[in-house]
């Protein structure tokens, strides 16, 4: 008798558990299907942003196939891996709220100096990392369409040494016009203090190198870098913030710096002239050229930057000459 109660009590206690369970999928599926008609529509995002703008979000939104998309369905992963494509971008941490928002915490990465080619402007951080910002990138692509177009004019190629001297001066002066409009602040930082590295990419890290070597010795004497250049023939300039320019050993360039701040002490500049630029690639001695106070007013014969086509010649084939020099100042520091 006993038996076929408890038979009775397992079949409709496991019928009911069977019923409940196919209730609540049904049920979750009603829920889910709910709550996914409702799509993700809000956007917290930190406010110490620079470069990365809300249309940029919404484009990465896009692009990782989660517009319209509900809160169970919205790929926080997805968002995570498309807004890291962008260069600037350095951390990227999504979450989402119930019910329609999505929390976007962004770090960006940080300037340390300006980056040109003469062609290109980027940004390089603290560890020679070279990274662009969107306005940076749009401005590249435009002038990059201007280079090619000028150097297919000129009929030069890049791995053909056998352009002629005609065609190649005529690169360079289209590149110069390239450079001369060139935006080196693009991004409109309100204090442009950031020192300026004109090289090929490959220079960019022993830039760094030297520019964390020299600059500390730079900053004891009240001077600090406005700009590094390094040629194609690895030979070093650089444009200090006083205007004067110095034409540094390539194979010892803290040296040639500790040379000149000891020679600057000695330096007789005369009257109604200033310091034009300082030639430190002598075994013994310097040289320096002086040039007329009311030349420099004028911006005669006085280079005010190294950028190419705003006071520097392109980089292209770059080689670099120190003119004659009348009227030296030299001394022997050793």
């Amino acid at each position: 008798m006993l038996r076929p109660l408890l038979k009775n009590f397992y079949f409709y206690f496991w019928s009911i558990i069977a019923l409940l369970v196919i209730l609540g999928f049904f049920n979750w599926q009603y829920i889910n299907a709910k709550l996914n008609s409702v799509p993700i529509s809000k956007m917290q995002i930190n406010t110490n942003l620079r470069f990365t703008s809300n249309s940029i979000i919404t484009q990465a939104i896009n692009n990782s196939h989660n517009q319209n998309k509900g809160y169970f369905d919205f790929s926080t992963k997805e968002l995570t891996l498309a807004l890291q494509q962008n260069p600037w971008i350095k951390f990227v941490m999504v979450s989402k709220v119930f019910p329609d928002t999505v929390n976007i915490r962004i770090s960006e990465q940080k300037p340390y100096a300006i980056w040109t080619n003469g062609q290109e402007v980027g940004y390089i951080t603290e560890n020679g990392n070279l990274f662009f910002s969107p306005a940076q990138m749009a401005q590249n692509e435009k002038f990059t369409q201007i280079v090619q177009q000028a150097k297919e004019k000129a009929n030069i190629n890049d791995n053909n040494q056998n352009s002629s001297t005609q065609a190649k001066e005529k690169a360079k002066s289209l590149l110069n016009e390239v450079g001369e409009q060139i935006n080196l602040n693009v991004d409109n930082f309100p204090q442009h203090d950031m020192p300026i590295f004109i090289s090929n990419q490959y220079y960019i890290q022993l830039a760094i190198n030297y520019w964390n070597e020299i600059k500390d010795e730079l900053t004891s004497s009240n001077l600090s870098i406005k700009e590094i250049r390094v040629d194609s023939s690895d030979a070093w300039q650089i444009m200090l913030n006083n205007g004067i320019l110095l034409n540094l050993d390539a194979i010892d360039v803290r040296q040639s710096i500790r040379r000149f701040l000891v020679a600057a002490q000695q330096i007789k500049v005369p009257d109604g002239y200033l310091i034009n630029y300082v030639d430190l690639r002598y075994n013994n001695g310097i040289a320096v050229k002086f040039i007329k106070q009311d030349e420099a007013a004028n911006g005669n014969n006085f280079l005010s930057s190294l950028v190419p086509g705003k006071g520097g010649a392109p980089l292209l084939n770059a080689t670099f000459k120190s003119e004659h020099i009348q009227g030296n100042y030299q001394d022997d520091l050793n």
